[in-house]
């Protein structure tokens, strides 16, 4: 929207602006419809409704959503899109950087890769512990309880069958600090990597999967690049764990 280089040398530049635009968008478009449906089918099926009448009811709610509706759709694009607003954490976090100069700079994108940390911890079992969020679904009851289990229970499976992957090696984690790393490399190894055969194959930028699998695979493999006291503190395995991930 501004348009600091004018001409067709500013056209070329926003490309790539425009491309991610364009692509969001289309991403917002489908999760919103799928919301809609969704919630058009809950509605029907709240009012006792069956065969024809169930589905001449759900066609007569896509066709016409209430505002409620269009308002839930709207924030269903947002979460599946990671472009809804950032708590009041993020808030200050984004302002910190703002107000530093080149702050910016060193730190371009605040909103997106927290909201897909956050996407990322919502199906862990410590969502609870961790997120207000979480909690105060798991308090509200009905539809937002029952969402709010079934991403934990669906993150935590994922989580299980990582962390037997990892401890056989299959799948890697950080690999501990830069002198760490190279000693592994040198054997062919590869950090938040998936071996497959003797190859290994980066998950990397498979976000928000892959923060779940780079994460389990830290905790598997995070007592063999701590020193013995923080091996005996839960707490400080956490903690190298998240941060390797971040």
């Amino acid at each position: 929207h501004q348009r600091s280089i004018s001409g067709l040398k500013g056209k070329i530049v926003r490309l790539p602006g425009r491309a991610l635009l364009a692509s969001d968008e289309f991403f917002k478009g489908v999760a919103e419809r799928m919301a809609i449906n969704g919630l058009a089918a809950r509605q029907a099926s709240k009012e006792g409704l069956t065969g024809t009448a169930f589905d001449e009811r759900v066609a007569e709610l896509v066709g016409h959503p209430t505002q409620a509706m269009f308002d839930a759709a709207l924030g269903e694009a947002r979460y599946n899109t990671f472009t809804q607003p950032l708590g009041p954490t993020g808030q200050a976090i984004t302002n910190f950087f703002n107000k530093i100069p080149g702050g910016r700079i060193i730190v371009p994108f605040m909103r997106t890769p927290m909201n897909i940390f956050k996407y990322a911890v919502e199906r862990t079992p410590g969502a609870p512990l961790v997120l207000s969020e979480t909690r105060e679904n798991l308090k509200a009851g009905g539809i937002r309880r029952d969402q709010a289990l079934a991403r934990i229970a669906f993150g935590s499976s994922i989580m299980g069958m990582i962390w037997a992957m990892a401890a056989q090696g299959i799948i890697t984690g950080g690999g501990g600090g830069p002198d760490e790393q190279r000693k592994r490399r040198l054997t062919g190894w590869q950090p938040y990597s998936i071996k497959i055969g003797d190859t290994y194959y980066s998950y990397n930028r498979l976000d928000p999967l892959s923060t779940i699998m780079g994460f389990t695979a830290d905790l598997v493999t995070a007592n063999e690049n701590l020193t013995p006291e923080e091996a005996h503190s839960a707490g400080g395995v956490l903690f190298t764990s998240i941060m390797g991930q971040l």
